[in-house]
């Protein structure tokens, strides 16, 4: 076994600039890298603290006389779904982010239904687990809130009552499923995963969480915004193309014409929800929005930014804008 050691060694030093490496095992240690500084592409299946053993060659190394290949290399990370649990019971609460968490899925928890539609309106959620008796309000009265405030996120109706019209009337008011209690942890994340799935392909539909192309066109600032064409008419006419993001920024601004929107809210509406709170940009974008309303002659006064908080428009100025002085009003 030594020498075959000595000889798999010799082989790998005599490869080429950009040879696979090869992960060595001993009986009482962790993995090596036996490879050769010639080979310039890092494996992905080795710790940082091993970094030291790069260039050794294979007699130089401990416990050598046994050499593993990787059965695989480590799967690319893939995003959680966030699963928004609507539950005021504590305990059970905890018990199903617990089982959500071991399933591979990101959760927040609501005791009241008003906390849950704060939390909608400023944040993307994969999907709400609803419980239908509430101490606030009922499951059914707030779905039909979220449909009011034109928020989509497919819901699953968790209850114990199993009687049928309970079950129907759930399903008509736009519920994509519904569990009766006691449930099986099993079956509820099968049936959470097959709401995703289904739901999935609506996601090509979005330029970004909170926009649809199907959605109407809206005005902002004077301009006519269309997110189906990914264009915006300014009032003298111009028509030009634009991005996704600027939409998805006008569209959040829009809808909470009024009321101050934090950065992390914006964030999470127009980037998602596994964006970067810290990156600038947010910021970058409404600079870029500010610059081409000015050059068709508009101003964006209105919209102010909040400093440390986010930014705020002013109500009703969404549907004019303010002629910039010195420039033909628009």
């Amino acid at each position: 076994m030594h020498g075959l050691a000595q000889r798999v060694g010799r082989a790998l030093r005599a490869r080429p600039t950009g040879a696979c490496h090869l992960t060595a095992r001993g009986a009482h240690g962790p993995p090596f890298r036996a490879a050769t500084s010639r080979c310039k592409n890092p494996p992905c299946f080795f710790r940082p603290e091993e970094a030291a053993l790069v260039d050794k060659p294979v007699s130089q190394t401990r416990n050598h006389h046994a050499f593993v290949m990787p059965k695989s290399f480590p799967a690319q990370s893939e995003t959680k779904p966030l699963i928004l649990i609507v539950e005021d019971e504590a305990e059970l609460s905890k018990v199903i982010a617990l089982h959500l968490a071991r399933a591979g899925m990101h959760t927040q928890t609501c005791g009241r239904g008003h906390h849950a539609v704060k939390f909608l309106q400023k944040n993307f959620v994969n999907l709400v687990l609803l419980d239908v008796n509430l101490p606030d309000q009922s499951g059914f009265a707030l779905i039909e809130e979220l449909k009011l405030a034109n928020i989509k996120t497919p819901v699953i109706f968790v209850t114990g009552n199993i009687e049928e019209t309970s079950k129907v009337r759930g399903l008509n008011l736009g519920g994509d499923d519904y569990v009766t209690k006691p449930f099986s942890y099993r079956e509820l994340i099968a049936r959470i995963q097959a709401v995703l799935r289904r739901t999935a392909g609506l996601e090509d539909l979005n330029l970004t969480p909170n926009v649809l192309v199907t959605d109407a066109p809206f005005i902002f600032c004077g301009a006519r915004v269309s997110p189906s064409h990914l264009e915006i008419q300014f009032p003298s006419g111009a028509l030009e193309k634009i991005g996704p993001k600027e939409i998805g920024i006008m569209a959040c601004l829009h809808a909470h014409a009024g009321a101050v929107v934090t950065r992390e809210a914006l964030i999470h509406a127009v980037w998602g929800i596994h964006a970067n709170l810290k990156s600038r940009s947010l910021d970058q974008y409404v600079r870029k929005l500010r610059a081409r309303f000015l050059t068709h002659g508009i101003s964006m006064d209105a919209l102010s930014n909040v400093h440390g908080v986010g930014y705020v428009i002013a109500s009703g100025s969404t549907a004019r804008g303010t002629a910039r002085s010195g420039l033909p009003s628009k």
